[in-house]
């Protein structure tokens, strides 16, 4: 299957580079409504080390540091699903420098939403890429004002490098327009699109990626992000067989990890979070992503103290209260057989 996915991508890339009559960007793709070229980064690490084994022309134009750069922005910046790295480093890219009067003028003009200061703060943090324990010099933030580093402006001034960073920049820059609401924006996601754990890490400023560990939920600064998978698959243990489920579009019956009681210090935490956000995917074959539910609330006097019913480990019963009604749509498509 991963022959035939390189495959797939080669025809596709060499089908509009025809149409074209010249190499396409991932822009070209959206341009002309063909496939989402997020599949070359998630195939190849970035859009460039793609097309490289296509292009002769390319091909030891760029250093290992340029090619690990851009693998780093294509992964976790620049993928559609915030926006506020991605129009620092743009404006940094054009600029050399940005106030934060300049940045979040730029965010409430465009998408009618003010940056908070806990974001403010990991901004330096996620584009240096400390979030994921690789750190890189990227830019350096000077009391109220960012300015790029000056190793980063050494690396744009290769051209092709410079070309495919802008490139799969205003590609996500792009992909957050279009699923942009601001009707929907809720806590930095909007209700009914897709993220991943990481995403999800990145998005509630938590100061380390730490998806790996996440599992099905996880408390950290007062936050819990819950995620569902809605179709357990067929085989799994007994202890993760959670009835987890919808009662009707806005109420959901969540259950704790097994071994759990209510006053472990794990459930306490969920219990007294400030914010509970709830992600769900139909099954396991959908991917790593999950669809934002939104913000919920514990119904009052839901909380009961159980057992599996097959292992009879013991596990913590929650009924959530949605703030935002899930769209009937995909209220169907989750609750389907």
């Amino acid at each position: 299957s991963n022959l035939q996915l390189k495959k797939d991508l080669i025809d596709d890339y060499k089908r509009l580079k025809n149409k074209l009559g010249k190499m396409p960007m991932m822009c070209d793709f959206l341009d002309a409504k063909s496939r989402d070229p997020r599949s070359y980064v998630e195939y190849a690490k970035s859009y460039f080390h793609f097309i490289q084994q296509i292009e002769a022309e390319l091909q030891n134009q760029l250093s290992t540091q340029q090619k690990e750069l851009l693998s780093l922005f294509s992964l976790e910046i620049a993928n559609g699903k915030r926006i506020e790295e991605v129009a620092l480093i743009q404006t940094l890219i054009e600029k050399n420098n940005c106030t934060i009067n300049e940045l979040q003028s730029f965010i409430s003009e465009k998408y009618g939403y003010i940056i908070s200061e806990k974001t403010l703060d990991s901004l330096e943090r996620n584009l240096n890429f400390q979030f994921l324990g690789k750190e890189q010099n990227v830019l350096v933030r000077v009391n109220e004002s960012f300015d790029l580093a000056a190793g980063f402006r050494r690396e744009l001034s290769n051209e092709i490098y410079n070309k495919f960073l802008q490139d799969v920049l205003n590609y996500a820059t792009r992909k957050f327009d279009s699923i942009f609401n601001l009707g929907l924006f809720q806590n930095g996601f909007v209700i009914g699109a897709k993220y991943s754990r990481k995403d999800v890490c990145r998005i509630l400023n938590w100061e380390k990626d730490i998806s790996s560990t996440v599992y099905g939920y996880r408390t950290q600064n007062k936050q819990t992000p819950c995620f569902v998978t809605y179709r357990k698959s067929d085989g799994i243990s007994l202890g993760t067989q959670y009835n987890d489920h919808f009662i009707d579009p806005q109420t959901f019956a969540w259950e704790s990890r097994s071994n759990r009681k209510v006053d472990s210090s794990e459930i306490q935490n969920v219990i007294n979070s400030e914010l509970i956000l709830l992600f769900i995917k139909k099954s396991d074959g959908e991917g790593s992503d999950f669809y934002c539910m939104g913000e919920v609330s514990i119904i009052p006097n839901s909380i009961i103290q159980a057992q599996m019913p097959k292992s009879n480990e013991p596990v913590v019963h929650f009924k959530y209260r949605l703030k935002n009604r899930v769209e009937e749509n995909l209220y169907k498509y989750l609750t389907s057989e």
